[in-house]
């Protein structure tokens, strides 16, 4: 597969995915909020089924790949620092732990909630471009 063809196939599942999150999780949080038999969707139930999912499907892929492609896998991923993935993972979960604290319509406004989220690549820029 060519180098642009795999960019703009993964550019669009980023951009629809950060999209469905951003409309989706205030949804699900304030879906149930307010019923007659006093249920609700607790935010930490979210953040746990979300990362349970995306254990479980980057799982099942790095397994895909180590069974039926262990050459794949070379020399640089066997030798990057499993320090620094350990730092992007635990920034990604403290991220994603904010995310979906401020998700619930009552603590951040929805429409504050968008706006906040694409402050977020510009703040990205400027750190990036300051480098």
């Amino acid at each position: 597969m060519p180098l642009f063809c795999a960019n703009l196939f993964f550019s669009f599942f980023a951009v629809v995915g950060r999209v469905g999150e951003n409309i989706s999780l205030p949804l699900w949080v304030d879906s149930t909020n307010g019923n007659l038999s006093g249920r609700s969707v607790d935010s930490y139930f979210v953040l746990s089924f979300a990362s349970l999912s995306f254990v479980v499907i980057f799982g099942l892929a790095t397994l895909f790949i180590r069974i039926y492609s262990p050459q794949d896998i070379g020399e640089t991923e066997k030798r990057f620092p499993q320090l620094l993935l350990f730092l992007i993972g635990l920034c990604d979960a403290l991220n994603g732990a904010m995310i979906v604290f401020a998700s619930k319509g009552s603590r951040t406004p929805p429409y504050l909630q968008a706006i906040l989220g694409n402050f977020g690549i510009s703040f990205n820029h400027i750190i990036q471009v300051s480098d």
